[in-house]
């Protein structure tokens, strides 16, 4: 089968159905519109069956898109915007000689958003810097900005007070003249693309480290040991808003988890999206209720068949990708009866040979 359209996978079955005898009591597959179709059309709708690793899959997908999203909001934003005021101050040095930046009137600075603290507090800084520049007396110049840096050291924030004690040193000791007054705009410029630096590296190792650890959110509670459960309070700790998430991967999985007579179709119907939520777990959800007979067919499957192990009803794409495999490797060159005996090994059944070969 080339492509997987609701043409070929009909042929696919009706071949296995008539050609071959295979009547199914269950037809398991994933979330695939195409599939669906081909089944219910083939074998009927009430032998089609959701395997719950994509239903997983997919909305952990759909769950990563929004991380990504929050991600961007979070750090991405306002790393950019400490760029544009870097590229800001670098175009101001190239536009206009220092000895005239005295004669410009006050440079009007890129926009930060609010709730960018980092931003918004070099914006102020640049933009309090930037109108002092323009004081034409000299001395009036220095004298301001000796009171701005030693205003500056008060603040508790070390990138402040670096900046403004590390400024300070540069200031001339001795007569003031148009030659310390460009070397001290030097400076200025210098450090001020040095503060930018100090607010962009916390925000970039965050960023790193939520990436890392963002991956918490998806663990099950039969896989969460001491080291990631420490890990997912300390996440969840740092980002309540992410919560959400947290409850709807664990709502899904406890489908998987919990036993027959606590499963009802409730778990899927009662979910509410979030106004903040993306439009892919939104539609993912709107999936999952539209499907959510194929989600739930196992469970009257197992009723009837209680032997069956619990890697079944957790995860056949396990199974899938053992058979492909066994296939894959030496370029379909093994024997027949090696291919059936690895078969039997890793799924552990009967294992009939339907190929003409």
């Amino acid at each position: 089968m080339g492509v997987e359209s609701h043409k070929t996978v009909a042929h696919a079955l009706l071949h296995a159905k008539s050609a071959l005898g295979i009547d199914p009591e269950l037809v398991v597959h994933d979330l695939s519109p195409n599939i669906f179709a081909a089944v219910s059309e083939i074998y009927g709708s009430q032998k089609s069956a959701v395997d719950p690793f994509h239903v997983m899959q997919d909305l952990n997908r759909a769950i990563q898109k929004d991380l990504s999203r929050f991600q961007t909001r979070r750090f991405g934003k306002e790393l950019k915007e400490l760029k544009v005021l870097r590229n800001f101050i670098n175009n101001v040095q190239k536009r206009e000689p220092i000895s005239k930046i005295s004669q410009q009137s006050p440079h009007k600075l890129p926009s930060c958003e609010r709730n960018h603290i980092n931003s918004m507090v070099c914006q102020i800084i640049t933009q309090n810097v930037l109108n002092l520049s323009t004081i034409k007396d000299k001395q009036l110049f220095f004298q301001k900005i000796r009171k701005y840096l030693k205003k500056l050291k008060s603040d508790n924030r070390i990138e402040i007070y670096s900046f403004a004690s590390n400024m300070e040193r540069k200031l001339p000791k001795r007569a003031i003249t148009e030659k310390a007054y460009m070397r001290t705009m030097k400076e200025l410029f210098k450090k001020l693309k040095t503060l930018y630096l100090y607010f962009r590296k916390p925000l970039q190792q965050e960023k790193k480290r939520f990436n890392k650890k963002r991956w918490a959110l998806f663990y099950q509670p039969e896989k969460l040991n001491p080291k990631r459960a420490r890990l997912l309070t300390k996440l969840l700790q740092m980002y309540p808003e992410l919560e959400s998430y947290r409850d709807l991967t664990l709502t899904i999985g406890s489908i998987y988890r919990l036993p027959q007579n606590m499963i009802h179709d409730n778990i899927i119907n009662d979910l509410r999206p979030q106004t903040n939520w993306g439009p892919e777990l939104h539609a993912c959800i709107s999936t999952f209720k539209r499907k959510s007979a194929a989600i739930f067919r196992f469970r009257d499957f197992y009723e009837k068949n209680p032997d069956l192990p619990k890697r079944c009803r957790a995860n056949m794409e396990y199974q899938n990708r053992c058979v492909k495999q066994i296939f894959r490797s030496g370029k379909n060159l093994k024997q027949m009866t090696r291919i059936k005996n690895e078969l039997r090994l890793h799924l552990g059944g009967q294992v009939r040979n339907l190929l003409k070969v």
